[in-house]
């Protein structure tokens, strides 16, 4: 299953629309909390690495729901590096629905990993 995100910038945030279907159902006609999360880490990790050039992984991710989603909706994501600090990026993102209701929001802490040696453990193994 794929849930096919596709992330633009806007000004210093990473933008992506999500109509989740039917497979993405937890109780009959809603979104289940995974595929919701999901969504943010990888809008998050697009922050980390289309918009700050970076590689790494997440250490850390937050989500807190605030109302249901609906099967067949669009949710639009946003999300923007909030501080650095060395090699951790804190990385926070909102979920709207078309209605500009917050659905839900994450916070996360990624790890700033040099690809090389990303290319080279994957050699390894």
């Amino acid at each position: 299953m794929s849930l096919a995100v596709v992330a633009r910038r806007d000004g210093d945030d990473v933008v992506a629309h999500v109509t989740f279907e039917a497979a993405c159902s937890g109780i009959p006609g809603f979104v289940h909390g995974g595929p919701v999360a999901a969504v943010f880490d990888d809008v998050m990790g697009f922050v980390l690495a289309s918009m700050n050039g970076l590689s790494g992984y997440t250490a850390t991710m937050t989500v807190s729901f605030k109302m249901p989603v609906r099967i067949g909706h669009k949710i639009e994501y946003r999300g923007r590096l909030s501080r650095r600090e060395g090699r951790k990026l804190y990385i926070e993102a909102t979920a709207h629905d078309s209605h500009g209701s917050l659905v839900a929001e994450a916070t996360g802490l990624f790890i700033e990993v040099p690809i090389e040696s990303i290319a080279e453990s994957s050699l390894r193994h």
